[in-house]
């Protein structure tokens, strides 16, 4: 509101499978209704159970203190992940003899097949800091993830779409991974210790893609990846110790 002294006395959220189920209101999952409340935030889903890996589109309303009701807000979505840890497939990588605290460098060819792809997304999890490159180009520009956690207890992943990098035909995935907290050993943790054994850096990672026909392609983290270290010879958090001699042109 423009004005002083405007309140919030009810809203209304409604949940659609598409935008125009959302819009007309007659193909909806769930509509709160009106519930005269102020609360503006923190407001739970409370229709039927929602499915993995599906996009849900949203609007929300308004009325103030005074009796006057806000139009429904511009359409927006949110994207379900796995709400099961055992959909997330793919086993956890690593290299199988010791990389003495260099980065590892991962890498996966495959092909994908002649259909027009409609959606691609990329659930990574590392331990830790994994950076993936899909045919040559960065999945992201942001850097150290996943998140820090109590690691023999959780482990974050992230999602990725990347439908705009994967291609039809031949394709590569390659990710680096650093030490991070995990396989830095306990002068990167931030107390006395770590509750977990520190390890190799690993990886557990799928890839899904979805083409127009209907069906669907995965990739997933398993022995057939390559794997070998690479150009940063020692890292942290805090540091990293880079020898560009030791790059390996294409390897992306």
């Amino acid at each position: 509101s423009a004005t002083r002294g405007v309140s919030q006395s009810q809203y209304e959220v409604r949940v659609a499978r598409d935008v125009s189920g959302l819009v007309s209101g007659r193909g909806l999952m769930w509509d709160s209704g009106a519930v005269h409340s102020s609360q503006s935030f923190d407001v739970a889903y409370a229709g039927p159970a929602l499915a993995s890996q599906t996009r849900y589109y949203w609007q929300v309303r308004v009325r103030d203190n005074d009796g006057r009701i806000s139009p429904w807000s511009t359409p927006a979505w949110f994207e379900t992940a796995f709400l099961s840890p055992s959909q997330f497939k793919g086993n956890w990588i690593t290299s199988p003899t010791s990389a003495n605290g260099r980065e590892l460098l991962l890498r996966k060819d495959f092909t994908l097949g002649s259909q027009a792809i409609t959606r691609a997304r990329l659930y990574v999890a590392g331990l830790s800091y994994p950076y993936m490159y899909i045919n040559g180009h960065s999945v992201t520009n942001s850097v150290l993830n996943t998140d820090f956690t109590t690691f023999n207890k959780t482990v974050d992943y992230s999602t990725y779409d990347v439908t705009h990098l994967v291609r039809t035909g031949s394709d590569a995935l390659a990710v680096s991974l650093g030490n991070g907290f995990y396989a830095g050993g306990a002068d990167d943790y931030p107390s006395s210790g770590e509750p977990w054994q520190p390890g190799e850096p690993t990886l557990k990672l799928e890839l899904d893609v979805w083409y127009a026909n209907g069906t669907s392609a995965q990739v997933v983290s398993d022995g057939s990846w390559q794997v070998t270290t690479g150009p940063t010879t020692a890292n942290s958090p805090a540091a990293e110790t880079y020898d560009a001699r030791l790059a390996k042109p294409g390897w992306t």
